[in-house]
């Protein structure tokens, strides 16, 4: 729908940490050659993943809470796993428990705890998609945004941890010396510290208040590879669709597109299947093209929302960073690389791209403030969601027809799912309930949201228990990618062969409505026509639920899903993604009403569905 100038979605905060130092300005400087300062941040009793979090989310919002109920969305691949390797090897030394501390500070609780460091009032969710992380959560708050939420705190941040230096060197993708992104003679990942984050508003509000205004968000790609767990699609399909995405929301052409703010990771097949995919889609335009990676190392789960903010600084200074370390260029990677020196800005609009893990491509469209005249772009609005599928997994519940049975009475017995190779339990119950909501009908063009609280907790535990047995250089690869909580998308979008938008939340025992919400926004939005929800976790006691949405009218519903962060209180089921599973059986069973889950750490979810007989 048609739109005017001052609706559209602007920075009007940014705040970086890394290598580069701590600041904006400090970034652009280190950008231009003026010498960087490593920071030196003090955990101060916090955990080191808020610490870092705290300070660049502080910068973003210019020490001031903003006014207004927004929206904060943090980005992260390990959370505090720092914390919880150090745990795990205590507890094992003392002959306890070693999981425990990774139970009680799971991924999903980085939001809810930085928003009550920050006192904000915001609603929360934490995205885990591995290395895009950080850029989906700038998509998501910037369509949050143009939907009429005030303010939107969006960013990432990951810590230096043991667990994921020895998962890149069990993957053979540790870098034996400087990252040289795109060099023929390139070694790998180097990886980095950070954290970053944007606030973002509407242009309106922005005039306004009188705020500086950094740049403008855009446009926003995700797409899912549906091809291999760690490994890239040689094709470089999903990396394509993710940009074309992203220019198609702006409304751009390729050859408008100046620069590329590339993923970059110096890792052989990371860096030739991003060149490909950008000379497919841009032919003969060849924007410039660089990875900043050489400056701040791979901050992983920050790494999207660092990137956008070093892109920001390039339309600051009109000059675009070249790849550090890069001096022999790959043949195989037939870009138009940024001159050692850097170079001038031609085009006020540029991409940013993320791939992580799993395939899961991310892609942000960027432009210099004031650049353009306005364009008609969808935005999100009250929405009513209609439940084409359910599908439904529990102790001695197989199916929503055995949960019509069932009755309403605890779940008990054994989860008797068949072994398909060697798909763990977890996966097996998310795959069986994703197919009974898809009901044979075809994944083409459906999105998938999958919601969370621990992912692969055991598969967490057996890496660690495999570095304390065999040494730090012996990790299995393995249970490295199944530790990374997206896997669990990864391997439901290659056997489903779902090639749309692929997210994963998390935010402890409403993980599920998480996921639920977001599916709502993005079908509200339209960027997609079909989503596939999907909760899952195996501890305390399995379970998985799935419901297949669509705006095209049925006889189920759900009306409205809401997260709130309330006073902090006990959870009021054990199960993390509970509340899903009580939303499908509700409506698996013919009723309507309204489903509350309140979940540690002070959030709460409320959910209103119907079902029509």
């Amino acid at each position: 729908m048609p739109r005017d100038d001052t609706s559209s979605v602007v920075v009007t905060g940014v705040g970086l940490l890394s290598d580069l130092g701590v600041g904006f300005d400090a970034h652009r400087k280190a950008l231009l050659g003026e010498g960087a300062v490593a920071p030196q941040v003090e955990n101060q009793g916090r955990t080191r993943v808020i610490a870092l979090a705290r300070v660049a989310a502080l910068e973003a919002l210019g020490g001031v809470a903003p006014k207004g109920r927004g929206l904060l969305v943090a980005g992260t691949t390990t959370g505090t796993i720092q914390e919880s390797e150090q745990a795990y090897f205590a507890a094992r030394g003392a002959g306890t428990d070693p999981l425990e501390r990774m139970r009680r500070h799971p991924v999903g609780e980085l939001a809810i705890a930085l928003a009550a460091e920050l006192d904000l009032d915001a609603e929360c969710h934490t995205f885990v998609t591995a290395c895009s992380s950080s850029s989906n959560a700038i998509g998501y708050g910037a369509l949050r945004v143009a939907a009429g939420t005030p303010w939107a705190l969006v960013g990432g941040v990951d810590t230096a941890c043991l667990m994921t230096k020895a998962g890149f060197h069990a993957l053979r993708l540790l870098a034996s010396g400087p990252p040289r992104p795109f060099d023929v003679n390139r070694t790998g990942v180097a990886l980095g510290e950070g954290a970053a984050f944007l606030l973002l508003e509407s242009r309106a509000q922005a005039l306004a208040r009188g705020a500086r205004i950094f740049g403008e968000v855009t446009g926003w790609g995700c797409a899912v590879d549906a091809f291999h767990q760690t490994a890239p699609d040689p094709k470089g399909l999903g990396a394509i669709a993710a940009m074309r995405a992203a220019l198609e929301e702006d409304g751009a052409a390729v050859e408008e597109v100046g620069y590329i703010n590339a993923h970059g990771t110096a890792t052989p097949a990371n860096d030739k299947v991003e060149s490909l995919a950008v000379n497919a889609l841009f032919g003969g335009s060849r924007p410039l093209i660089s990875s900043t990676k050489g400056f701040t190392g791979h901050t992983l789960g920050a790494a999207g929302a660092l990137e956008a903010g070093l892109t920001l600084a390039a339309f600051a200074d009109r000059r675009v960073p070249p790849s550090k370390g890069l001096a022999d260029p790959d043949p195989a990677c037939d870009v138009n690389h940024v001159p050692p020196s850097g170079a001038p800005l031609g085009s006020p609009l540029a991409l940013s791209n993320s791939f992580g893990f799993g395939g899961n491509n991310a892609t942000l469209a960027l432009r210099a403030n004031g650049s353009r005249a306005a364009r008609a772009r969808a935005v999100a609005r009250p929405f009513r969601a209609f439940v084409h599928g359910l599908g439904f997994v529990a102790p001695g519940v197989i199916g929503c027809e055995a949960l019509r049975r069932h009755g309403e009475g605890p779940y008990q017995g054994p989860v008797e799912l068949p072994r398909q190779g060697r798909l763990a339990r977890l996966e097996r119950m998310a795959l069986h309930a994703a197919r009974e909501a898809l009901g044979g009908t075809s994944s083409e063009g459906v999105g998938l949201l999958v919601g969370t609280a621990y992912g692969r907790l055991d598969a967490a535990g057996d890496f660690l228990e495999g570095l304390a047995t065999r040494g730090e250089a012996h990790g299995s690869p393995f249970a490295f990618y199944q530790s990374v909580y997206h896997s669990l998308a990864g391997e439901l979008s290659i056997h489903l062969g779902m090639r749309g938008i692929g997210l994963t939340t998390s935010v402890r025992e409403v993980s599920g409505e998480s996921a639920l919400r977001v599916a709502m926004d993005l079908l509200s939005a339209r960027k997609v026509e079909r989503v596939l929800v999907v909760g899952a976790d195996d501890e305390p006691t399995p379970g998985a639920a799935a419901l297949l949405l669509s705006s095209e009218p049925s006889r189920q519903a759900v009306h409205s899903c809401e997260l709130y962060r309330v006073t902090a209180t006990e959870p009021s089921r054990r199960h993390p993604v509970g509340g899903l599973m009580e939303i499908v059986a509700t409506l698996a069973r013919g009723q309507s009403g309204n489903v509350t889950t309140r979940g540690t750490g002070g959030i709460e979810a409320q959910t209103f569905v119907t079902s029509s007989p």
